[in-house]
């Protein structure tokens, strides 16, 4: 599977204006109004570092690759952007910092010095040629896009790492569907199709059992690296 390779519907919702692109701001917002206060977890803007499954993976990737010299770390949907200047305020001089937001009003002014850029969009597009060393997603494929579209989300993730980058996100899996989780077959496939993806590493493991409204669920950690070589 190449990452080149894409479908007509992802070529036409790269086209402003067009039926598909509209559908889908559509369909998204339409989603987003239905978020607050649901999900697997507290979805609140507030979220921290401790808060994370993967935090010391994280902070091990990015301090075994800060001490290499700069680098450039990105996190996807950054909320009021505690996550990020924590880890910024952890490499004062190692990293660069740039958040992902929906609305830049969601960030609060105290985080606002220790991230160096911000990048207002659903998600990575086309016309976000910078490349990164690290690229997280704290908050996890809850509620970011309609399920349909979260594997060309992470395939994106994936074009933009540097060589030897890495990526880290989580999904919330239950064995019945709810409507507002992957169940493990969705996340199988997801996994199955990124799989496929040539010259990338891919990990997985399930992390601390949680009940929500008496569904139990398990956080699913996908941790995917750029070999060097490609």
């Amino acid at each position: 599977m190449s990452l080149g390779k894409t479908s007509k519907v992802r070529k036409a919702l790269k086209r402003k204006g067009s039926p598909e692109r509209k559908k889908l701001a559509t369909d998204f917002w339409s989603m987003r109004a239905g978020d607050i206060g649901r999900g697997t977890a507290s979805y609140k803007l507030d979220r921290s570092l401790h808060h994370i499954p993967f935090t010391s993976e994280l902070i091990s990737a990015i301090k075994k690759k800060a001490s290499q010299g700069k680098i450039e770390v990105l996190e996807k949907g950054t909320g009021s952007g505690n996550t990020l200047a924590e880890i910024k305020r952890f490499f004062p001089g190692g990293i660069t910092t740039t958040a992902l937001t929906l609305t830049r009003a969601a960030l609060k002014p105290e985080n606002m010095p220790f991230i160096d850029r911000t990048i207002k969009s659903i998600g990575i597009t086309k016309w976000h040629e910078k490349k990164y060393d690290i690229i997280f997603d704290a908050f996890g494929e809850d509620f970011h896009l309609p399920k349909s579209l979260v594997r060309h989300s992470i395939e994106k993730t994936i074009s933009h790492l540097k060589k030897g980058g890495e990526a880290f996100t989580v999904f919330p899996v239950s064995y019945l569907q709810t409507g507002e989780n992957f169940t493990v077959k969705e996340v199988g496939d997801i996994l199955k199709d990124l799989k496929k993806i040539k010259g990338i590493q891919l990990q997985e493991w399930s992390v601390k059992r949680r009940t929500y409204y008496g569904t139990e669920y398990l956080e699913q950690i996908i941790h995917i690296t750029r070999l060097p070589r490609n």
